[in-house]
Formats: C-alpha cells, structure tokens, sequence
C-alpha cells in the first residue's frame, strides 16, 4: 500500500479522502503531531504527504525514502521547503485557483470598514457612545483612490469591485505587462511608492518569500498619504508588525483590517486586539461554504493523480524540475 501521510488536519471531514485514497491503492495516514521529530518518525516512507499548516522543513524532506509528490492544501508554499524538495526530485502542488471570489470579497469588506471607519464607530456604540463624526476625515468612495500591491488574480477581483463603487484604482506589480493593467482599466504604478502617496486605501497582494519580507516597514508607511486605510490578507510576514502598530498609533494609518499576521494565532497581549481603529479576522478569508469543498475536491485530485501515475495538474516546482 501506497502511504499517505497527512502532516495536520484542516478539514471538517477526511472520511472521503479517506476511501478515495484507498481506492486508488494507497493508505491515509495521519500524524499524531506537527513537529519535526514526530513528522520524521511518522512519515519518512510516504509516497505522498499532504501538509495544511504543518512546516515541511528541510530536515523532514531529507528523511523521506519514497516521497514523489508533497501538495500543499492551499493557494501558497510557503510552509514547505521548495528548494530542499526540488533537490531530492519531489513534486510540490498545491491549489492556487481557489477561494479568489472569496479572499476579493473579504479583502474590500475590510476595506470598506477601514475607509468608513467602522470599527471605531462600532466600539463607540458597544460603549454607549453617540458620536457620527469621531471618524474624522471619511473619504466618500467615488472620490477615493484603492492601491493594490502586487496584481495577480484575486488582486483584479478586488480592482473590479472597488471600480464598481465607483473608486479609481492605482497598482504595482513590476512583472506585468502594460496591457494587463490597460485591459483592466486600472493605473499602472511604475514604483511602489507611488501607490503610497496616492492611495486613500491600500491592499496587499504578494506572496511570502525572501524578497517580500517586511516589504511594508516603517518607511513604507511613512511614504503613505496621512490617515491612509491599510488591508492585508496576503500573508502576515509582509509587514513589520511593530511598524504597522506604531504607524496607527501616531494616526499616520487612520484604520487597518488585518486578516493574516506574523504569528498565528496571534498573540493574546498583541496591541493590535487593543486598538479601536483595527478590524481583525482569524486568516478567514479564504472560507466560505463553497470554497472548503473546493480545495479539498482538488487538493485530493492530486493525491489521486500521483497514485494513479496521472499528470499532476498544479505543479510549483515545475520548471525547476525540468517537467
């Protein structure tokens, strides 16, 4: 029997993937936790391991003696060790093509919460305090500008709904074409830093990895239009985290809507769960009740692809593979 070693749970229900797995010849087998040591004890002769948040760290990748294929349950790589699995020849899937509506819609919620201040005027209500314009400077949206950072797929979701609302919208994103953003009707910011002077809100959308780290630091925000609205449900370890509390505690960042963190869960004495301009949700962005089928309907066809010797579908390392 083929192993299948799942690295953590983060569905509802694996009883499907279960049976399809054995099915297809192989056996799920699930670990009884997520730390290096236990990962290597328990699934050095997987086929296949399927990882959700678990770090797949180079150590673990060593140890495996028959791996062809690690698949990630989500739209991003970033709790395996690439490098270290294209050196020992081992596919990494994952499922980049889901839950876009979702994270969009999600993303220009916090938005709007952030531009129209609600949070602050939500605590003031639960505080029994009647006052409608201790917001301040409320930009109206057909006079707003949204800035995108990075301007991949769900990127272009978020343009279209602020567009909707009648914002113009400003976006960076050095490895497009001129025609992607013309087909869009959006304005192409030629350096970062002009969406920060323009923007009256500004929404993260790149992935995690070396060359982005704190790419929004204290300097980033200091280049930033004062009172500016700031989103992000990218990835947490785009932003300096002290940074960004110290930019809303002096008021150069009027209001936040955080969906993702440097640390998760985030800390229980974080100043961010203080703060009566913040909106927090727990890297929820991605959910709804269509989305979670979706990922684990594609998320096990992978699994049933290498099992049955098929064509993996969505293939990280592709090219440095050479496939």
């Amino acid at each position: 029997m083929k192993k299948v070693f799942v690295t953590d749970r983060s569905w509802p229900s694996y009883d499907d993937f279960t049976h399809q797995i054995a099915e297809a010849g192989g056996i799920a087998v699930f670990a009884s936790a997520q730390d290096e040591a236990t990962l290597i004890q328990e699934g050095a002769d997987a086929r296949i391991v399927v990882n959700s948040f678990a770090k797949v760290t180079p150590a673990f990748i060593r140890s495996l003696t028959d791996c062809r294929m690690i698949v990630r349950t989500g739209i991003s790589v970033d709790t395996i060790d690439v490098s270290a699995a294209t050196e020992k020849g081992i596919r990494v899937c994952y499922v980049p093509d889901y839950c876009r509506d979702e994270v969009a819609d999600h993303t220009f919620a916090l938005s709007l919460v952030a531009l129209r201040k609600i949070a602050l005027l939500n605590k003031r209500m639960h505080q029994h305090i009647w006052n409608s314009v201790e917001a301040g400077a409320v930009p109206r949206l057909t006079s707003a500008v949204f800035g995108l950072i990075g301007f991949g797929a769900i990127a272009k979701k978020v343009a279209t709904r602020a567009k909707a609302c009648g914002m113009s919208v400003v976006a960076y994103d050095p490895y497009l074409d001129n025609e992607v953003f013309e087909g869009e009707g959006v304005r192409r910011a030629i350096q970062m830093e002009e969406v920060f002077t323009q923007a009256d809100v500004i929404s993260l959308h790149l992935p995690s990895n070396r060359e982005t780290y704190h790419v929004i630091g204290a300097a980033a925000f200091a280049a930033m239009k004062d009172g500016v609205s700031f989103v992000n449900t990218a990835r947490g370890a785009l932003v300096d985290t002290q940074a960004l509390i110290a930019a809303l505690q002096s008021g150069k960042v009027g209001a936040a809507g955080l969906d993702v963190f440097e640390e998760e869960p985030l800390a229980e004495n974080s100043p961010l769960l203080e703060m009566d301009n913040v909106m927090l949700t727990p890297h929820a962005a991605y959910y709804s009740r269509n989305s979670l089928p979706e990922l684990q309907e594609r998320s096990t066809d992978e699994v049933l692809r290498t099992l049955k010797g098929w064509e993996n579908r969505m293939i990280f390392n592709r090219k440095e593979l050479g496939l």
